[in-house]
């Protein structure tokens, strides 16, 4: 009787093991991409984080942009700042959070941030879309650029 529990325990270990490893369970060979990058080494690293110049773009390098229904939309934000400490803000659409951002700034005098690959910038509505980045911490003492775009009411490659 014993030795029947134990091939039986066996065996729901084994086939556990087999459906964890089957079931969603997906693995990377390199580690996922930071979605922001400091650079730069001039700029005063002493004292409390200060914004001083914020650009934000979409993957065409501009302001604006149209786009297709349904299409996938990248952002970045280009951000000079002085001093160091945290960084904490979120990506806006229409009014609506979209991601939060916190980020430890050390060194360098750049900051750009791109929207994550797992952030959505949606674009199943058609229409003009507003997007910027609300920066929490620091305050900067000037207003957040907005940039905009436009998505069309066709999918792309559909007539």
């Amino acid at each position: 009787m014993k030795r029947r529990v134990d091939i039986l325990l066996i065996f729901v270990m084994v086939i556990s093991i087999f459906v964890a490893g089957c079931v969603g369970v997906e693995k990377s060979t390199s580690p996922p991409e930071p979605s922001y990058s400091i650079s730069g080494s001039g700029g005063n690293t002493g004292g409390p984080l200060r914004i001083k110049r914020i650009e934000l773009n979409f993957q065409n390098d501009r302001g604006e942009i149209t786009v297709p229904l349904n299409s996938r939309l990248k952002a970045y934000a280009v951000i000079r700042f002085d001093g160091n400490g945290l960084f904490r803000a979120s990506w806006v659409v229409d009014g609506r959070v979209l991601e939060e951002v916190a980020i430890t700034v050390t060194y360098g005098n750049t900051l750009t941030i791109w929207t994550s690959s797992s952030t959505i910038i949606p674009t199943f509505e058609p229409g003009p879309h507003t997007l910027t980045l609300r920066i929490k911490e620091p305050k900067p003492h000037f207003k957040i650029p907005v940039i905009r775009y436009f998505v069309t009411g066709k999918e792309a490659g559909k007539q």
